[in-house]
């Protein structure tokens, strides 16, 4: 049974960014394997519903999703909350075209949005409620500490917030970067590498 839900962007519920952002990336992954392009993942857009087996993240408002028929596709009008805070796609609103992985950028900024609110990273510079440029994230500067969680959600943010969407990391290859191993595949991997 569902007991409440709560958009990501109140983010009141104490859920491990991990826990969602590996939901959110099967919800893309799923899309993606159904030629699907939301176009506008964005806080606003994706719920937290608590349930009795625990938290289960949603992903609403399909109003801007295309269906891929081809390689790319045409965006004609975008008039999306999120594109004035650089949760859409650079591709989507600078060349008017969207890619099966567009939504890839999409996740690095909700990532980057979880850091942020969690006090993990710095806030973004912004001039009232847009960002300065978007498109422009010093991942570096973000970055407080030098935690292992943190590095390992640096590299994964370079990744998935490349600008040009034939380098950026799909979300099938990024549901497997080691931001997202549990601790018991973390110590597996490093008792492998010290056997080497």
């Amino acid at each position: 049974t569902e007991h409440y839900k709560h958009p990501l962007k109140d983010l009141k519920l104490q859920v491990p960014i991990k826990d969602i952002m590996s939901q959110l990336m099967s919800a893309v992954v799923f899309m993606q394997e159904k030629n699907v392009v939301h176009l506008d993942i964005a806080p606003e857009n994706v719920f937290l519903i608590k349930k009795d087996s625990g938290i289960v993240v949603k992903l609403t408002n399909f109003e801007y999703a295309l269906k891929m028929h081809s390689e790319k596709v045409r965006v004609d009008s975008f008039n999306s909350k999120s594109s004035e805070s650089g949760f859409t796609p650079h591709e989507a609103l600078s060349h008017k075209y969207a890619y099966k992985h567009s939504d890839c950028w999409s996740l690095g900024r909700v990532l980057t949005h979880l850091m942020t609110s969690k006090g993990c990273m710095k806030e973004v510079p912004r001039k009232g409620k847009k960002l300065q440029d978007p498109y422009s994230v010093d991942i570096n500067k973000m970055i407080k500490n030098n935690s292992n969680n943190n590095i390992l959600c640096k590299d994964l943010l370079l990744k998935l917030l490349v600008i040009d969407c034939n380098l950026r990391i799909k979300a099938k290859e990024a549901m497997k970067h080691p931001f997202f191993w549990s601790a018991q595949e973390t110590v597996y991997f490093i008792v492998e590498i010290a056997i080497m």
